[in-house]
């Protein structure tokens, strides 16, 4: 079930422990993907919601907020807020030489 389809309901997700080799290390690395063989007992270290990302035990029983959380992937060009312009002399580069133009003319 997709969450827009019921997003009140949660969907739960385990971060886990697993066991790996130094090839699959290098997998990862590279691929961010490996495969683990069937059978493998892996440690539990937390459930979480995939959507709202809280705690088992704090979501449980709550309708899960997750579907007004969409806002932070973004939207069209069009529809997203522009991005505010820092006032001149405000930027950090500027600043930063003006402090260190400060500094040389104490020494």
């Amino acid at each position: 079930m997709t969450h827009a389809a019921a997003p009140e309901i949660h969907d739960w997700n385990a971060g886990v422990d697993v066991p790996i080799t130094g090839e699959q290390a290098r997998q990862i690395n590279v691929r961010d993907t490996f495969m683990i063989k069937e059978r493998t007992w892996v440690r539990g270290c937390r459930v979480y919601c995939n959507w709202c990302r809280q705690d088992y035990l704090r979501a449980l029983g709550t309708p899960c907020p997750g579907a007004r959380a969409e806002h932070l992937h973004g939207g069209t060009p069009g529809e997203r807020a522009k991005r505010k312009l820092t006032p001149l002399g405000r930027r950090a580069d500027v600043v930063a030489f003006m402090q260190r133009s400060r500094i040389t003319g104490l020494i």
